[in-house]
């Protein structure tokens, strides 16, 4: 599994907002899918629900094989 990650802000007070929703957004998909974080992947299909953008930036997760 390939993942990048594109963060764009201007401070580090809005990265680590982008990386706590980063979190956030993970761990809700990781439950919906039923995933084990131990031991399953991603599936590219999962990307287009890993981002936000709002007034303080926006951040994107593009998982690849």
């Amino acid at each position: 599994m390939k993942i990048l990650i594109e963060i764009d802000c201007e401070t580090i007070g809005e990265f680590y907002g982008h990386l706590s929703e980063m979190r956030r957004q993970i761990k809700a998909t990781c439950k919906k899918k039923k995933l084990n974080p131990a031991t399953d992947e991603f599936k590219p299909k999962h990307s287009n629900s890993l981002c936000d953008a709002n007034c303080y930036g926006e951040h994107y997760v593009r998982i690849k094989e």
